[in-house]
């Protein structure tokens, strides 16, 4: 409220003689209190009037210097408040534009605060939370109120949740004019909550994801809860059906729960418990349990807490290595051989068999080293060097050596290493001692007699050469002169000695045809080439170039498949398909066209070569016998030949490690099978 006579509140000092003239000037103006001028008392009594009024002006302008000094002191602070407090203020008009807004919510909004004036404010919301920012302007707006209204938002520019506060300001005659905004930047609280709902989920998903079963019964062993993992270790359906159940029905007796029960009272938790435990489609598994109890005030038992593993495949790899365990045990008591372990330089550990070898018995061997077995110290050095060598290097080593017994005598044997930790090589190795003495012997013997076999076969293999070649001048002899005396003197003499004359000259031949063939057979091995790389079709173009004339006499047709190439000589496989194809076009039915096939195809690492004919046939119970020297099927009479074809062809298959064999009906023809390593 203005005092009397003052035009401004901000009137000072300085004005208090202008005031006293228009005072003054008032005085004359006004009637006296006898209708005429003042008289001298009462213009010094208004004079003093006016002084004391004049003092009291001072006064109140002094006062309201020092007011409005501090209202713009206060109003510094506020602004001061208004513009770095650490909430937003913003003012908005009707529609939503800003009129006003503080430092804190420009910084907020990301907008220099020049920039903010006049824009609205929705621009800067979350274009889902516009509409309901909207609903609650159009509240506080048509409320006529000053009531607070709360909404979440979430920043348009991606800053993060704000929490947001409108009021509305009425005028005097209660119409809404603007609105008032307090915004909160809630980011970090919405950021901890979503921490703390992704933590509990996380949690939850470890519970129910987790192998171990989780579960949670009441002191009647009734389940209150569980995790999926336990309703799947009980083969229940669901959690739910696990809730409706008691956990006794998964003990084998009902004393076990009685006993962990009483337990749980004395110790308060039972700690890695391991049992059998039935499952809900009657199968047992192995458990490890832990369980926790909790008590009310009066120490009475009111829920379990269980942690259950299935523990069955490591009790049954525990069970089966325990198994296995004993089984080595007894390999190594029972084993043939002798077995010792080594730790440092000193047995540790040996078993019956080598005892029985060394003759020492099983105190007498533990502890010592191996220089009690040797014969002497040259000897056990000398395989201790070796045992370092290869163990070092290969973890493990085999030689031969000898022995000496407890008794003096001595043994061959045949002594392995390993160790059994290939990190640490030496510090425990297994051994194994085989005795060979009687290997040696027989090797020694297997030599003299081998030795002796090569001798006779040289031998042997000489008087075949010589003889061959030394029967063939006195046959050649016999039968150039038989047949000399046949084309003179047949028919001069009797028909007996015309018969005679012709078995001299039939039994010259077949002694040339059995020598030559004889000569084939011992010359395989000491004629034959090394094995080279050669082509079977180059061969059989030699082979029917030499059998021409037969095959032709035979009206026979000869059929060559893709033959591919083989390590062997290749003049012996000449001869295998020599007499492989001879064989064929001389055991031909007559009344049959004679067709012969010659193909190959792969078996393993070799070629298998197959010989097909559609000839005579041959019975099965003579497969094996037809390969053997002079095993002949047939008479002279029949069929010409020596019986050493066959057996031709078998040495020089078996000769590059291959084999043959024969598959034939009788009067259905044949088919001879060989195979050679591939080139």
């Amino acid at each position: 409220m203005k005092p009397d006579g003052v035009e401004s509140e901000n009137a000072t000092p300085s004005d208090a003689p202008s005031l006293r003239r228009q005072a003054e000037e008032s005085l004359r103006a006004q009637p006296t209190r006898s209708g005429g001028r003042l008289s001298h008392d009462e213009a010094i009594a208004l004079v003093h009037e006016l002084q004391v009024h004049q003092i009291e002006l001072e006064l109140q302008n002094e006062e309201l210097v020092r007011t409005r000094r501090e209202a713009e002191a206060l109003r510094d602070r506020y602004a001061d408040l208004y513009d770095f407090a650490p909430v937003g203020y913003f003012t908005l008009d009707r529609v939503g534009a800003i009129r006003e807004a503080n430092l804190a919510g420009a910084v907020q909004l990301g907008v220099d605060r020049g920039s903010l004036i006049g824009a609205w404010f929705a621009t800067f919301l979350h274009p889902d939370n516009r509409a309901g920012f909207a609903v609650f302007c159009t509240r506080v707006l048509t409320g006529g109120t000053t009531e607070m209204c709360e909404v979440s938002l979430l920043a348009r520019t991606g800053r993060g949740a704000w929490h947001a506060q409108l009021g509305g300001h009425a005028d005097a005659a209660g119409a809404a004019e603007y609105i008032r905004l307090v915004v909160t930047d809630i980011t970090d609280r919405w950021r901890i909550e979503d921490a703390l709902r992704e933590s509990e989920a996380k949690y939850r998903s470890l519970v129910d994801d987790d192998i171990t079963g989780i579960f949670t019964t009441d002191h009647n062993g009734r389940i209150l809860d569980c995790n999926p993992a336990f309703a799947r270790m009980f083969r229940f359906a669901s959690v739910e059906e696990a809730r409706s159940t008691s956990i006794t029905e998964t003990y084998e007796s009902p004393a076990d729960w009685a006993a962990l029960l009483d337990q749980l009272r004395r110790e308060r938790r039972v700690e890695g418990d391991k049992c059998f435990r039935r499952r809900r489609d009657g199968g047992r598994i192995h458990v490890i349990e832990n369980f926790i109890g909790e008590f009310n005030g009066a120490g009475d038992l009111i829920r379990i807490k269980g942690y259950a593993v299935d523990d069955t495949h490591r009790y049954q790899a525990e069970e089966a290595l325990r198994e296995s365990e004993e089984t080595l045990q007894g390999i190594f008591r029972a084993a043939p051989v002798g077995i010792g372990i080594i730790s440092g330089q000193a047995i540790t550990m040996v078993n019956d068999q080598l005892c029985w070898m060394t003759r020492y018995t099983r105190e007498e061997l533990v502890g010592q080293d191996g220089h009690l077995l040797y014969p002497g110290d040259e000897a056990y050095n000398s395989v201790v060097q070796e045992v370092d060598d290869l163990v070092a290097r290969d973890g493990m080593d085999a030689h031969e050596t000898r022995w000496r017994r407890r008794d003096g005598t001595c043994f061959d044997l045949l002594l392995t290493h390993a160790s059994l930790d290939p990190s640490r090589p030496f510090e425990r190795i297994i051994f194994s001692v085989l005795d060979i003495t009687k290997c040696r012997e027989s090797e020694r013997a297997i030599q003299v007699y081998t030795d002796e076999l090569k001798r006779s076969n040289e031998e042997l293999q000489r008087f075949a050469y010589v003889a061959s070649h030394d029967l063939q001048e006195p046959l050649r002899t016999i039968v150039s002169f038989s047949e000399l005396l046949k084309r003179r003197y047949r028919g001069l003499l009797d028909a007996d000695a015309d018969e005679f004359i012709d078995y001299i000259v039939e039994g010259g031949r077949r002694m040339q045809t059995l020598i030559k063939d004889l000569l084939q057979l011992s010359q395989i091995e000491t004629e034959g080439k090394p094995p080279v790389k050669t082509d079977p079709r180059n061969v059989m173009a030699d082979v029917l170039r030499i059998l021409e004339s037969p095959i032709h006499e035979a009206n026979a047709t000869v059929t060559v498949g893709d033959l591919p190439p083989v390590m062997v000589d290749a003049a012996q496989l000449a001869l295998v398909f020599t007499n492989l194809i001879g064989n064929a076009v001389k055991y031909r039915r007559p009344d049959v066209p004679l067709e012969i096939r010659v193909s190959a195809e792969q078996e393993g690492t070799c070629w298998r070569f197959a010989v097909t004919d559609n000839g005579i046939g041959i019975e099965p119970v003579y497969f094996e016998r037809i390969f053997v020297i002079f095993q002949r099927l047939h008479t002279r009479d029949e069929y010409e030949g020596t019986g050493i074809g066959l057996a031709i062809v078998r040495k020089i298959v078996e000769r590059y490690g291959g084999r043959v064999r024969v598959e034939s009906m009788l009067g259905e023809g044949a088919t001879f099978f060989f195979t050679l390593p591939a080139a």
